[in-house]
């Protein structure tokens, strides 16, 4: 799998080079996500539908793995694919802010921009493990409600 981001990097000269690296890491995986998705929608007509969940995950599990901490996660696989996909508008978003939590733990929030089939933004947790930044979770967050929910990496 070859990467735009070195995802074994572990030396920043400034804080504003880390959150830099931090942001390029996580809209690298959406990206990759994205990919995976539309190519299993434009799918959808030709394939069973289970065929078509199997292989989604069986192409998206290397991501979680090469992207993401190696926690147990409590749901472990997509069950839905679509148009626009989950991670759309990631590239482009109205607004990216960066807070470090601890030395070891940051929090990246993108606002994207509203439409008729996507009302929430995002929120990405990430960790340095091992002395290498992986995302740990992600959050939602729709406009009309107050909390965050956490929702399937």
């Amino acid at each position: 799998m070859q990467n735009g981001v070195d995802l074994q990097r572990n030396e920043f000269a400034s804080e504003e080079e880390l959150k830099s690296y931090l942001i390029a890491l996580v809209i690298e995986y959406c990206s990759k996500m994205n990919e995976i998705e539309e190519d299993i929608y434009k799918k959808r007509k030709l394939v069973e539908t289970e065929a078509l969940f199997k292989e989604y995950k069986e192409r998206y599990t290397p991501l979680i793995q090469t992207y993401a901490t190696d926690k147990k996660r409590v749901h472990n696989y997509h069950r839905s694919y679509g148009k626009p996909t989950y991670y759309d508008g990631m590239e482009n978003p109205l607004k990216i802010s960066v807070t470090f939590i601890n030395k070891n733990r940051a929090e990246i929030y993108f606002a994207r921009a509203p439409t008729r089939w996507r009302d929430f933004d995002l929120s990405f947790v990430v960790l340095r493990k091992k002395d290498v930044w992986r995302i740990d979770g992600v959050k939602t967050h729709r406009g009309c409600l107050d909390k965050w929910s956490a929702s399937i990496l």
